[in-house]
């Protein structure tokens, strides 16, 4: 199986000592100076593994790498099979809420963020979400980062899932009780929102 997006092909794959894991492998930008696509691709390959391992070291639900080729900018991760958050919000499993927002977060406690927070780049393994795909996140221990990070989550979120207010009202009440310094983040919240507003009334 392989799947091909904008940033990577995935295939899946299997160790030599018979995991089941997927190869995430950058694919090369044409418009792009060789030498410049190469860098950044090596870069951006070692930058995403870091996210996941400083994640697993926090005890947040990733996949695991198992290794990361820098030559051929390609991590390979464990296999995380289940079904997506967005089927399971589909489906009206509203009990993964809580996990959803804790694990967002545990990942901004620890200054991760995340660049691509959707409802497909989230799995639930056994009642379990795991968080995937961390490859246009950052470090940043700024409140505004973080709001930003959550803002276009919730974004993508009322637009997939139409109707599902309370989901997403759950999730927000779960980051908001987890989250470090939430008073300052849910403040730059409402400005970000208030932004995004004016935004969509000005087109």
């Amino acid at each position: 199986m392989q799947q091909r997006g904008a940033e990577a092909v995935i295939t899946r794959h299997r160790t030599e000592d018979l995991r089941e894991a997927v190869l995430k492998q950058r694919v090369e930008k044409k418009y792009r100076h060789p030498d410049l696509d190469r860098q950044i691709r090596r870069k951006r390959t070692v930058a995403e593994a870091r996210w996941l391992e400083k994640a697993r070291r926090n005890k947040i639900n990733v996949p695991e790498v198992f290794y990361v080729d820098k030559d051929t900018h390609t991590i390979c991760m464990e296999y995380i099979e289940g079904s997506t958050v967005k089927e399971e919000v589909e489906k009206g499993n509203e009990d993964i809420a809580e996990q959803i927002g804790a694990g967002l977060a545990m990942l901004h406690n620890i200054d991760v963020i995340h660049g691509d927070l959707t409802t497909s780049n989230m799995i639930v393994r056994d009642g379990t979400v795991f968080f995937i795909d961390f490859g246009l996140g950052h470090s940043s221990s700024s409140p505004e980062d973080k709001a930003v990070d959550f803002f276009l989550f919730e974004r993508v979120f009322s637009c997939t899932h139409q109707n599902r207010e309370g989901v997403l009202s759950r999730i927000t009440e779960a980051y908001s009780k987890r989250v470090f310094k939430g008073e300052t983040i849910l403040k730059r919240l409402s400005a970000v929102r208030a932004r995004g507003r004016k935004r969509t009334m000005a087109r």
